[in-house]
């Protein structure tokens, strides 16, 4: 028998977790660097292999299946940032770049 989220990628679980917590589509997007279409695409591909109908349900499954708040995946190597950004901008490099190191890099390209 299977676990209750080995069909999920890791991703799926972190954005679960954060349907369990009451997130929306919007918020969910925003904390991860994604767009709201790619969420949506998200919550849908779980509902889909979860077989729920709905977000509570998928909330409720998350909880009656003990879904953790654990480190989902880890992220890709991150390349330094150039040196002559200032704190706040290294700040946020490191934000974004947990999520999504790609982005993380255009953006210190944006800045530069």
């Amino acid at each position: 028998m299977s676990a209750p989220f080995d069909a999920l990628t890791q991703r799926e679980k972190h954005i679960l977790l954060l349907i369990a917590q009451g997130k929306t589509n919007l918020e969910i997007a925003d904390a991860m660097g994604y767009a709201r279409g790619s969420v949506r695409n998200y919550v849908s591909a779980i509902l889909d292999k979860l077989g729920c109908s709905n977000r509570a349900q998928l909330a409720a499954y998350a909880t009656l299946h003990k879904l953790e708040a654990t480190r989902f995946w880890e992220p890709g190597p991150i390349a330094a940032p150039a040196s002559d950004l200032d704190e706040q901008a290294l700040e946020i490099y490191h934000r974004i770049a947990r999520y999504s190191p790609r982005t993380a890099a255009a953006v210190i390209e944006a800045l530069t």
